[in-house]
């Protein structure tokens, strides 16, 4: 049996060299990209490994890991375990993670969440992680981990950022529960935060990927996490000493510093994805603009009639990128603008000084118009929101964002090389605006309504309107 043993691992390492020397194919775009495509990589070596070494020794001998399946039993499953980890008791760290996902840009049939109860809480060289579960509101149970991100050095370093929202799951699968996700870490590597929470009792966890053996994770009364370089391999999960064990939840594909990192969502069974913006049975429209409520944040406008230019241009960058927050427009995407193939970028991004964020987004989902996506939070806030704008001809000379700041009522208008902007309350004088790094900012008066517009270097509006409001979360 040794022998075997040595002859599989060593058809595994040649077959995984053959792999790496292969080219690598090219990858489909929009949700493929950024989900099926995540299929494709981990699933394959171990297969192919096995049915190669099926193939050495012939159909007489099978080559497998003999013992349990090394999924403990669940022990009433995830709703019954206590919370783990050094953090469990970190009410605020906790009550934070709560917050963050009943704000997460999901489907509004999932919300809100019940019965939502701590399952690990822990700091790692990748930040601090908690893992939750919960019931959403069709009924059925969902594990979710939310990180903060150790490399962040803005105001936003100590907000928590959803990582996964999957099913839980069932049957003999329901006593291991693991999700292996990419994450930013201070070390140069490309690493991936492995968190594994089991039945209280199991004493001994070990992991793999398949490019190295079982080795054992430190784990404290049945629950673990490490940081381990991310091998694109499919990494599994198992108690005790032996057995296959299984795959951690989500299938994530990284998509590297600096951009944001994905965020893994599994809708329900059964649950179509929801309408696209253009769908006429949940929107409303005043003949100048559409707006659509989904997920609890969700704005989406066709902009007043103008001239429009260089907002959906990428490679619009600034010397004060901001990109923690990426991952949600990816969310929202996904989500809400499902296509087999689209092409997207950011323009424009920066935490300005009174400390809001926003990140400007070009998407085009297949030949559909292209979109402006805008993502504004506060530091303060659990969630973000992002503003869907559908330009005439792709084209936006400007964009503006009433947000509630502790200094006041805030108006910021990201504006095109030669627009600038003003305001006005009501049906007084119109203010001028002074703009660095394409970014005019105001604090305007507590009450009436705001007006906003933008002008081109002769003096004509291109663009004028009520600013895209948005609201704590």
């Amino acid at each position: 049996m040794t022998d075997l043993k040595s002859v599989e691992d060593r058809v595994r390492r040649e077959l995984l060299t053959a792999l790496r020397d292969e080219p690598i194919p090219a990858l489909p775009a929009g949700p493929d990209y950024r989900a099926r495509s995540r299929h494709w990589l981990p699933a394959f070596p171990t297969a192919a490994a096995a049915a190669a070494v099926a193939l050495i020794v012939g159909a007489a001998v099978v080559v497998v890991e003999h013992g349990p399946s090394g999924v403990p039993a669940a022990k009433g499953g995830p709703a019954a375990w206590p919370a783990r980890g050094s953090l469990a008791g970190d009410t605020a760290l906790t009550t934070a993670a709560m917050r963050t996902w009943e704000a997460a840009g999901l489907p509004a049939r999932e919300l809100p969440h019940r019965d939502v109860t701590v399952m690990y809480a822990d700091h790692t060289i990748a930040g601090d992680v908690v893992v939750l579960t919960g019931v959403d509101a069709a009924g059925h149970r969902r594990i979710a981990e939310f990180d903060t991100d150790a490399t962040s050095t803005t105001v936003f370093r100590h907000r928590l950022h959803l990582v996964a929202d999957v099913l839980a799951p069932t049957g003999d699968a329901a006593g291991l529960i693991a999700i292996d996700a990419p994450r930013h870490t201070p070390r140069k590597s490309d690493d991936d935060l492995l968190v594994v929470v089991t039945a209280p009792g199991t004493k001994r966890l070990q992991w793999r990927d398949e490019t190295t053996g079982w080795h054992n994770l430190p784990a404290v009364d049945g629950a673990a996490s490490l940081v381990h370089v991310d091998a694109l391999m499919s990494t599994r999960v198992r108690a005790g000493g032996d057995g296959d064990g299984a795959r951690p939840l989500g299938n994530f594909f990284p998509v590297g510093s600096p951009e944001g990192l994905p965020i893994v969502h599994e809708f329900d069974p059964g649950e179509d994805q929801p309408p696209g913006a253009d769908s006429s049975d949940n929107a409303s429209c005043d003949g100048n603009s559409c707006s659509v409520s989904v997920g609890g944040h969700r704005t989406v406008s066709a902009n007043p009639k103008g001239s429009w230019h260089n907002l959906l241009d990428s490679g619009v960058l600034t010397n004060h990128e901001w990109w923690e927050f990426a991952g949600e427009v990816g969310l929202y995407t996904d989500t809400f603008l499902p296509n087999e193939t689209n092409s997207y970028g950011p323009t424009w991004s920066g935490v300005l000084p009174d400390e809001t964020g926003i990140y400007l987004e070009y998407f085009q989902a297949g030949s559909e118009p292209t979109r402006l996506l805008a993502y504004v939070d506060r530091p303060e806030w659990a969630g973000g929101t992002v503003i869907d704008v559908v330009p005439p001809g792709g084209q936006l000379a400007a964009l503006a964002v009433e947000v509630p700041t502790p200094r006041g009522r805030t108006l910021d208008v990201i504006v095109a090389d030669g627009a600038f902007a003003q305001w006005q309350v009501g049906s007084g004088p119109w203010h001028p605006m002074v703009a660095h790094d394409n970014l005019a900012r105001a604090i305007v008066p507590s009450s009436g309504e705001l007006h906003w517009r933008a002008l081109d270097a002769s003096g004509a509006v291109v663009v004028s309107g009520t600013p895209h409001a948005v609201h704590p979360r």
